[in-house]
C-alpha cells in the first residue's frame, strides 16, 4: 500500500490525529530529512520541531540529503518506516533531490511501504 501524508502545518505531523501507520508514531523509525533549511535564514523551527519529536519520544535520525549519491541514500534510509521531508526551501531541496537520486530512490521505497511524510516543502515536492 502507497501511503502519503502531506500536510502545511509541522505540528499536525507531530500532533495529528491521523491513522497512516500501522504502529504508534513513537515505535516507528523515522528519517528526518532537513535539507531544506539550508536555505531559510530563520531555522527556529527545526529546533521546534526537534524539540517536540524527543518530548514524543519519536525513533528518529536527522538526515542531510544534499551531496549524497542514491546509494548513500539507500543505506540510510533502508531501515526506516518513515520519511518526513520537513519544510524550508523548495528550490534548494528539489535540486538536492535531483542531484541525490533521491527523486528515484524515494519512488521505490514508497513502493515497498516506507511511508512519506512531508511538511509545506516536503508536501510541494512530492
Amino acid at each position: 500500500m502507497k501511503r502519503l501524508l502531506l500536510t502545511s502545518s509541522g505540528i499536525f505531523v507531530t500532533d495529528g490525529d491521523y491513522q497512516i501507520f500501522d504502529q504508534p508514531r513513537e515505535k516507528l523509525r523515522w528519517a528526518y530529512i532537513t535539507t531544506a533549511q539550508k536555505g531559510v535564514e530563520d531555522r527556529s523551527y527545526i529546533q521546534r520541531r526537534k524539540k517536540r519529536m524527543k518530548a514524543l519520544k519519536w525513533n528518529y535520525q536527522e538526515i542531510d540529503i544534499d551531496g549524497k549519491n542514491k546509494q548513500e541514500l539507500r543505506k540510510l534510509l533502508r531501515d526506516k518506516d518513515v520519511v518526513y521531508l520537513e519544510g524550508g526551501n523548495s528550490f534548494y531541496l528539489l535540486k538536492s533531490i535531483r542531484q541525490s537520486g533521491f527523486d528515484q530512490l524515494i519512488k521505490e521505497l514508497i513502493n515497498q511501504g516506507i511511508v512519506y511524510v512531508g511538511y509545506s516543502t516536503g508536501s510541494y515536492v512530492a
